[in-house]
């Protein structure tokens, strides 16, 4: 499971996984808020993943 899988890194990471053989979820922020506690563990109780990669981020921090 790759959190933050439509960013650059994210994708790479996928990239990576996939091409050593591994089953790879990819999720952006729409299929799991990485903000919200109750949502990284309902995604994670629904897909039951061995591996968990977070590579989210926000990219605007001069913004917040």
């Amino acid at each position: 499971m790759i959190t933050g899988a439509e960013g650059a890194l994210g994708q790479e990471l996928c990239r990576v996984f996939w091409n050593a053989g591994w089953e790879v979820v990819a999720l952006g922020r729409q299929k799991c808020d990485i903000t919200s506690h109750d949502d990284v563990l309902r995604v994670a109780r629904e897909i039951r993943p061995d591996l968990i990669v977070n590579a989210a981020a926000n990219n605007a921090v001069d913004k917040i």
